[in-house]
């Protein structure tokens, strides 16, 4: 089992908590299932767009408090359509980042050229590419 809070309290028992950023509501809810057999508890957010986004009002996130993992599933154009603005889903994703150093935050999906700067963020071609990373990363693999 590798170092942090998360996979620490795994190894004891506890249930790891993963956050999932995504305007599809039942992928979020597939993701719960298929993860709640494995102990791992899915938090959801449908992402900046739909409600006033805590991160970018005060630059954090409280749903990705003490989350080991978080997902970002990007939208298909690559941002999250607000009103008038767009919010590209590698910059959210990196502020995300940014606000919750000790948490792992994956961009998936992400159209090549129109999601933003990724700078430290991992990032994987779909949501499963990155729920297997989870597995993997919780199971200290």
């Amino acid at each position: 089992m590798g170092k942090g809070p998360e996979r620490d309290a795994m190894a004891k028992g506890a249930r790891a908590h993963v956050l999932i950023v995504s305007e599809d509501a039942s992928l979020i809810h597939r993701a719960a299932q298929e993860l709640k057999n494995e102990g791992i508890v899915v938090k959801g957010c449908l992402g900046p767009a739909h409600s006033r986004c805590f991160l970018e009002l005060h630059r954090t996130c409280p749903l990705a408090t003490n989350v080991a993992v978080t997902i970002v599933d990007s939208p298909p154009g690559g941002a999250f359509k607000l009103h008038c603005k767009d919010i590209a889903s590698g910059n959210y994703t990196e502020k995300l980042q940014a606000a919750h150093p000790t948490c792992k935050v994956i961009l998936c999906g992400a159209p090549e050229g129109h999601s933003g700067p990724t700078g430290e963020v991992l990032g994987a071609p779909s949501t499963q590419d990155a729920l297997g990373f989870v597995r993997r990363f919780l199971s200290g693999e």
